[in-house]
C-alpha cells in the first residue's frame, strides 16, 4: 500500500510526495520502498477540460528488482524524473 501528499493550491504550483511499500511471497515478503518528491505545476486552458500538469520529481526505489525474470535480485536506484500529465 501506498500514500500521497499534496501540500498547496490546487491551481499553479504545490509540493507533492508519494511512497509505496509492497512484498510478495516469492521474496519471503521482504518488502520494497517506493518513494518520489518534489514539485507539481497545473495550469487549465479551459474550465471544462481537466488541467495540464508537469511534474519535477526527485525518485528512491529499494527491494526487489522490477524487471520480471531478476524479481530475486536486490535493487537500489536514486533519480530524477520529468513528468507530464495530460
Amino acid at each position: 500500500g501506498g500514500a500521497e501528499l499534496r501540500v498547496g493550491p490546487v491551481r499553479g504550483a504545490r509540493l507533492v510526495a508519494a511512497i509505496d511499500v509492497k512484498s510478495a511471497e516469492q521474496r519471503s515478503y521482504k518488502p520494497g520502498y517506493s518513494a518520489r518528491a518534489g514539485l507539481e505545476i497545473a495550469h487549465w486552458s479551459s474550465p471544462a477540460h481537466p488541467p495540464r500538469i508537469i511534474a519535477f520529481l526527485a525518485e528512491y526505489y529499494d527491494g526487489p528488482s522490477p524487471f520480471g525474470q531478476f524479481f530475486t535480485d536486490q535493487s537500489r536506484t536514486f533519480g530524477v524524473g520529468f513528468h507530464f500529465q495530460r
